[in-house]
């Protein structure tokens, strides 16, 4: 790295900060841990400063919202009431929408997200969001009805941005009771247990998707440590290969990701050329089989 992405990193390390918490988030309200959210309310001045790569990824969706916002103008598209606040005192739900599209004269909540292509060709409505296998766009379908329950409206938009191309593709999302009954369920829950200034027990979540990322990590201790017979073993042949593989890592996440993603694009595609690409492919019958008995070792790699 020369100089200036040195600078550039300085900077970014400057900016960060770590916000005061005393209300849930509509932002967070999705997450799948339950004590994550207490953590927020109760400890969110002990929690962990975003690393300067996490900072750089607040500063990028920062510059494709305004690029968006500059897109829709362009296009004659009215956007009023940016950042507005919504609230509600009883919930202790606060959230603040990037904007609202008058649509017929009907005025839209409007969420803006900027994906990678990979995502972006693979989120074509809300559903698609509510299982997919990333947390954080989990998270925004909780949002945008916790947004439309305190906004009290019955539809809102998200507008996806391809971070690559600058392309837009946009979906309606109108208000699901049942999921905003789940909303005030977590807040409820989360609000009883700030009261009290307790925890409840650490969710049964994903450590590798989950709680590698948490802030609380330190304040939470993950549950294979918190087991009376760990053992500690020196091996430095292992330990080398274990830091190898976590370097590998997000490499093998961004391949399989292309991969799903190129694996529904092409389905069905013989003898097409893509740019400097032939693309040949043939269905394949596959015979049902019963898997022998037997057993595997299944194991789990935590990075501490």
């Amino acid at each position: 790295m020369g100089w200036i992405s040195d600078k550039i990193k300085e900077t970014k390390a400057q900016k960060r900060y770590v916000s005061p918490i005393h209300a849930n988030r509509a932002s967070e309200i999705g997450h799948p841990c339950l004590r994550y959210l207490v953590h927020l309310r109760l400890d969110w001045l002990k929690a962990e400063l975003p690393s300067v790569k996490k900072q750089t990824l607040f500063d990028d969706a920062k510059y494709h919202e305004e690029a968006v916002i500059d897109t829709l103008k362009e296009a004659g598209i009215i956007v009023l009431q940016r950042q507005r606040p919504f609230w509600s005192e009883k919930l202790q739900l606060i959230g603040h929408i990037d904007g609202v599209i008058l649509c017929s004269d009907h005025e839209l909540p409007l969420e803006i997200k900027a994906l990678n292509p990979q995502d972006w060709h693979q989120i074509d409505k809300v559903d698609d969001m509510i299982e997919y296998p990333k947390v954080w766009v989990r998270k925004w379908p909780f949002q945008m009805q916790a947004y439309l329950g305190l906004a009290n409206q019955k539809e809102g938009v998200f507008i996806l941005k391809n971070k690559l191309t600058g392309e837009l593709k946009d979906f309606p999302v109108s208000f699901k009771e049942e999921l905003w009954n789940k909303i005030i369920a977590i807040c409820t829950t989360v609000n009883n247990y700030v009261s009290a200034k307790s925890y409840p027990e650490p969710a049964e979540v994903e450590y590798d998707k989950v709680c590698r990322y948490c802030p609380f990590l330190t304040l939470c201790v993950p549950e294979a440590l918190r087991e009376k017979d760990v053992e500690i073993w020196e091996n430095s042949d292992i330990e080398e290969l274990l830091n190898k593989r976590e370097k590998l890592l997000p490499l093998k996440k961004e391949f399989d990701e292309i991969e799903k993603a190129l694996k529904k694009a092409l389905e069905g595609a013989d003898n097409v050329i893509i740019g400097s690409y032939l693309i040949k492919g043939k269905w394949i019958e596959r015979k049902a089989y019963t898997v022998p008995e037997g057993r595997y070792w299944k194991r789990e790699i935590i990075k501490l």
